[in-house]
C-alpha cells in the first residue's frame, strides 16, 4: 500500500480565493514546527513572500483585467510551485506519517477516520456588502480537516448558540423574523435578496464525516 503524502489536490484544484489561505497555514505549519521541519525547500520567508505577490496581483487582476492576467498567472504559479516543492520536502520527512503531515498545514492523502476530528470554531469570519443592492459575502479562512462549509444569516435578531448543535438548528417555535441556512458546501458564501436597510447576524461552521464545528462569533452588517 502506498504511503500517506500531502494531498496535491487540495492546493492545486482551489479556488483564487482559496489558495492564500492554504498558502498560508502551510507558511505558518512550517513556521510552527521548524524543529521536524527545519530546511523547507521554500522558506517561510520565500512561501510569505509568494504569498504576498499573489495577493497583490489578485486584486490588480480583478481590478485591471486582461492587463494584469499575465502577472497574476505568474504569481500563482510560483505560489503552487512552492506549495509543490514544500509538500514534497515534508513527505521525505514525515514519510507516510499523516500527523506530521496535517503539523505542516497541508492534508493528508489518507487520514484515519478514527483521527479525523470535528473542525474547529471557524476562524478569520468576514461579512462585506456585495456589488448588488441586497447582497452580503459571508467566508472564513481554511478550517483543517473541514470538508464542508455552512452558513447561518438571521434577519434582525441574533441566533440562540444554544439552538444550534452537530451542524443543525433548531428554530425555536413563533420565530418570526427571517434565517437563512447556507450548506453549499463552498467556504464562500453569497446571499442575494436581502431587505435594504435590515441588519443581518452572520454565523458560519463547518463539518467532515465525524461532527460539526460550533457556530463562529456573530457578525452584524446592514445589506444596502
Amino acid at each position: 500500500m502506498a504511503k500517506t503524502k500531502c494531498l496535491r489536490t487540495y492546493f492545486t484544484k482551489a479556488t483564487e480565493d482559496e489558495l492564500d489561505n492554504i498558502a498560508s497555514a502551510v507558511k505558518d505549519g512550517l513556521n510552527k514546527q521548524a524543529s521536524i521541519f527545519p530546511a523547507p525547500t521554500v522558506s517561510v520567508a520565500a512561501m510569505q513572500t509568494a504569498i504576498h505577490n499573489y495577493t497583490v496581483t489578485l486584486n490588480a487582476y480583478r481590478r485591471g483585467g486582461l492587463d494584469q492576467k499575465s502577472a497574476f498567472a505568474n504569481a500563482k504559479t510560483n505560489l503552487l510551485n512552492a506549495l509543490e516543492s514544500n509538500a514534497a520536502y515534508v513527505d521525505s520527512i514525515a514519510n507516510g506519517n499523516e500527523d506530521l503531515i496535517v503539523k505542516a498545514g497541508y492534508l493528508p492523502t489518507r487520514l484515519t477516520k478514527t483521527r479525523l476530528a470535528p473542525p474547529a470554531k471557524p476562524s478569520g469570519v468576514k461579512a462585506t456588502r456585495g456589488e448588488a443592492s441586497g447582497m452580503l459575502v459571508l467566508q472564513c479562512a481554511v478550517q483543517k480537516t473541514a470538508e464542508v462549509y455552512g452558513a447561518i444569516i438571521a434577519e434582525g435578531a441574533p441566533l440562540t448558540y444554544a439552538n444550534f448543535s452537530n451542524g443543525r438548528l433548531t428554530v425555536p417555535p413563533g420565530t418570526t423574523h427571517q434565517i437563512i441556512v447556507d450548506t453549499n458546501r463552498m467556504r464562500k458564501k453569497i446571499f442575494t435578496g436581502l431587505t435594504p436597510g435590515t441588519i443581518y447576524h452572520c454565523y458560519m461552521f463547518c463539518s467532515n464525516r465525524n461532527g460539526s464545528s460550533t457556530l463562529s462569533d456573530g457578525i452584524s452588517v446592514m445589506a444596502v
